[in-house]
């Protein structure tokens, strides 16, 4: 008998079950519209961590929920995990394909990674169906420029704007376009315009900062970074890119005044204090950096990260011992936790960088008995093998840590390193195709396969290699070096001067290939273009000052040897006049070289005489100084001078003239 209400309610047992299992959809679709809602609240608020936890929650429920796996991919994106991304919007593309949003962000991730052609794969069918939507133009676009189609790119970055004038990505692909084609002026009022609209954009105002610099206008520029600092004055960041400012503007007060600013906003980031501590060391002298880390660390003794800072710059400045017992009082604060392992993988990685190979060895082995997969740790030793001529050790060491970082590039690189070491280039040659087949715009991997290809004596396949990696990755010079360097080496010397000038156009600004440029058209006898390598470079706004004092060094040294003009030998004693108080010997050289092409023999003997007492052994330096010293008239310190220079093997430029003015020094003087 029914009590309590006294009736029993009867309800067939089917419809029971469904009505719980209709409750339960219910509440989990109560539970992941609240997921998702979180989520995309902390993805807004730039709270990416939370918002990844919630998204994952709602995935949970609903692992086909297209809105929640492309805010995850967003999550990602914006932690700078481009790969994981990229996966999470082909699958919200996947499970609804008519998602333009996530086909313009992996559209965007293509572009970026240099890959344009996958670019247009992913974004054609939303065009097809949404010409004009903007965001789809801009990665078009993007990818157009990509190609070189630059007749395209500013038609849609056109059409862009002028659907979406206050879209940051469109803005921006309009504006690097109109740089670009030398329009520097269209983009400024262009970007102005757009942050005028959008006051509170960072990355607008980040834009406009750069294109300030680009014209040359650092006062502006300031001004936007400041406005920037004001919106976000916890971005350390952006701190850095105004001190960054003031560095190439030659203020280095005010770089520095800008992150002690920062370390205020935010007492307790250290990485504020590192970034302070790092620009001091680097702008005015390590010791200065280390006094700051060490002022930081006596306020905050157990302060293990600033401890690894303060060890990194004292590596940094030429103190390893010193920077050994800094991580020993890491160990010794940690005990056996996860920073002392950290601490003796540095310490290893020190001991084995002096080729200490048994201690760090030894110190390995301590991390490797309490951490036995302890990937830094795998890979040292690894790398010790190879070194030590030992693949096997290394080939067994590397596969056991790529088996936790299946997608690291630089250890499949190794690896690849330790099989042609142990001979076996055929499953080199496999593993670099590999990881290429996965990471087809990868430049290195590609560079790599090219090398291989060398070695095994097919010049072709590593032409047709560097030759497809040039196409996918159009923006970056080094494919182009590798290209040049093989066709020199085949003979090839109008394909390599064409791959140097296509390089050049790519990275004016970049020294090493200004320098190996310039080498090559001296030795094929293009004196005019090796100048001009040397003057693009000298000009270039984005050079460093070490690049600007090497590219004045070298094109004075080609002005003194192949020209003869006053113009030529004016410019380069302006070039030089700043060499006559250096320290460096091979500057000082140059600057004496100068004086003695010029007739300033006096000065040209001072200076040449102080190069040769800090390099002694240096036998162009000793060259010059002899010639110097027979235009004085002092004949047996030149002969001196001139067997000490060709002394050995001698092939230093005007080698052949130092023989031939040795031997007229030999030869009995006329008298009369």
């Amino acid at each position: 008998m029914s009590r309590g209400c006294g009736f029993r309610l009867r309800m067939p047992v089917g419809l029971v079950v469904a009505a719980l299992l209709v409750g339960a959809c219910s509440s989990a679709q109560v539970r992941y519209q609240d997921y998702l809602r979180r989520g995309e609240r902390f993805l807004a608020q730039g709270n990416l961590p939370a918002a990844g936890v919630e998204l994952r929650n709602a995935l949970q429920i609903e692992p086909k929920s297209a809105a929640a796996l492309y805010d995850l991919g967003r999550v990602f994106e914006g932690q700078g995990d481009f790969r994981r991304a990229a996966g999470f919007f082909q699958s919200a593309i996947d499970t609804q394909p008519d998602d333009t949003k996530a086909r313009a962000d992996l559209g965007t991730i293509y572009c970026i990674a240099g890959a344009p052609r996958q670019a247009l794969a992913i974004i054609s069918p939303a065009l097809a169906r949404h010409p004009d939507e903007p965001d789809l133009l801009t990665v078009r676009g993007a990818a157009e420029r990509g190609l070189a189609e630059y007749g395209p790119a500013m038609a849609d970055a056109e059409r862009a704007v002028q659907l979406a004038p206050t879209d940051e990505n469109a803005v921006a692909l309009l504006a690097i376009l109109d740089k670009q084609d030398g329009h520097l002026d269209r983009a400024l009022a262009l970007v102005n315009q757009a942050v005028e609209r959008s006051p509170g954009s960072v990355n607008l105002r980040k834009l406009l900062a750069s294109l300030y610099v680009a014209s040359g206008q650092p006062v502006p520029a300031e001004a936007q970074m400041s406005a920037l600092i004001a919106l976000r004055p916890r971005d350390l960041a952006l701190r850095m890119g105004l001190a960054n400012l003031y560095l190439k503007a030659g203020s280095p007060d005010a770089a520095q005044r800008t992150l002690e600013a920062a370390v205020k906003a935010s007492p307790t980031d250290d990485n504020a204090k590192l970034a302070l501590a790092e620009f001091v060391a680097a702008s005015r002298s390590p010791a200065e950096g280390r006094q700051i880390l060490l002022g930081y660390l006596a306020q905050k003794p157990d302060d293990d990260t600033l401890g690894f800072g303060l060890a990194t710059l004292q590596q940094r400045a030429g103190f390893p011992a010193d920077a050994i017992a800094t991580y020993q009082e890491i160990i010794r604060r940690d005990g056996p936790g996860a920073k002392t392992a950290a601490a003796r993988d540095r310490i290893a990685g020190i001991e084995a960088a002096q080729g200490q190979y048994p201690a760090a060895l030894q110190t390995l082995g301590q991390v490797l008995a309490v951490s036995p997969t302890d990937d830094d740790a795998l890979t040292l030793r690894g790398e010790i093998a190879l070194r030590q001529h030992d693949p096997a050790t290394a080939i067994e060491d590397l596969r056991t840590v790529l088996r936790d970082e299946p997608d690291s590039l630089p250890l499949v690189r190794l690896l690849t390193r330790a099989y042609e070491a142990k001979g076996d280039m055929a499953l080199a040659e496999a593993t670099l195709r590999s990881a290429m087949s996965a990471h087809a715009t990868d430049v290195p991997t590609s560079l790599d396969l090219a090398s291989l290809l060398v070695q095994t004596r097919r010049l072709d396949q590593a032409a047709a290699v560097l030759k497809a990696t040039a196409l996918q990755a159009p923006a970056d010079p080094r494919p182009l070096i590798a290209l040049a360097e093989l066709d020199a080496s085949r003979g090839d010397s109008q394909s390599a001067l064409a791959a140097y000038d296509a390089a050049l156009k790519l990275a004016p600004a970049v020294p090493e290939l200004t320098v190996e440029a310039a080498a090559f058209d001296e030795k094929e006898g293009r004196i005019g273009e090796a100048i001009e390598h040397y003057q693009t470079l000298y000009k270039a706004s984005s050079a460093s000052s070490l690049a600007r004092e090497l590219a004045a060094n070298n094109l004075a040294m080609l002005l003194v040897t192949y020209r003869k003009d006053h113009a030529s030998l004016d410019e380069a004693r302006e070039l030089t006049s700043s060499f006559a108080t250096s320290r460096i010997a091979s500057l000082i050289d140059t600057y004496g070289w100068v004086c003695y092409r010029t007739a300033d023999y006096s000065r040209a003997l001072q200076a040449l005489q102080r190069a040769a007492g800090q390099a002694p052994q240096s036998q162009i330096i000793r060259f010059h100084l002899g010639m110097t010293e027979l235009a004085l008239g002092e004949r047996a310190r030149a002969r001196e001078d001139l067997e000490a220079a060709l002394a050995g093997s001698a092939s230093f430029t005007g080698a052949a003239e130092a023989r031939a003015t040795l031997a007229s020094l030999k030869l009995p003087r006329r008298s009369g």
